[in-house]
């Protein structure tokens, strides 16, 4: 939704997987619903339908990876 003052901090699932700080301030834009974040596809969702990401891969939740060489874990 379209925000005059809206959050400057707009997290993406993406983001949230990183951990990345954010100073929060006021920022015109389209914000996501409280409770809900941006995913790739620009669809706010809960944070539960975030897709996680390893070695640069998004995975669809509930997705199990299997690695080929247990060695590397």
């Amino acid at each position: 939704m379209y925000q005059v003052c809206g959050s400057s901090c707009q997290r993406t699932c993406r983001e949230i997987s990183m951990d990345l700080p954010c100073q929060e301030e006021c920022a015109e834009g389209c914000n996501c619903q409280i409770g809900r974040v941006l995913r790739e596809d620009n669809l706010c969702v809960p944070v539960s339908q975030c897709p996680c990401y390893h070695d640069g891969r998004a995975y669809e939740p509930e997705t199990v990876i299997k690695p080929t060489n247990c060695n590397q874990w």
